[in-house]
């Protein structure tokens, strides 16, 4: 997706502006965002599928939770 239609649609470039600019990010990740910052990642290559059910927590980031889940590591943001 390019940064200009990213920057065009308010919930992408406001919830998912870090994921989407991320370089270790696999290509192939599909993801669902819902109310409540529930989420629903779907990485083919990686034969994974996660599912996120929360609540209203302000405190959650998809970047720092995909980096701990797929890298190990915090990303650092």
């Amino acid at each position: 997706m390019s940064a200009e239609l990213r920057r065009s649609i308010p919930i992408l470039s406001r919830e998912w502006g870090d994921v989407a600019n991320s370089d270790w990010i696999p290509a192939d990740l599909v993801a669902a965002c819902g109310a409540g910052k529930q989420r629903l990642y779907v990485i083919p290559s990686l034969k994974l599928v996660v599912v996120r059910q929360g609540g209203l927590s302000q405190g959650f980031s998809d970047v720092e939770f995909l980096s701990l889940l797929l890298r190990g590591k915090s990303d650092g943001n």
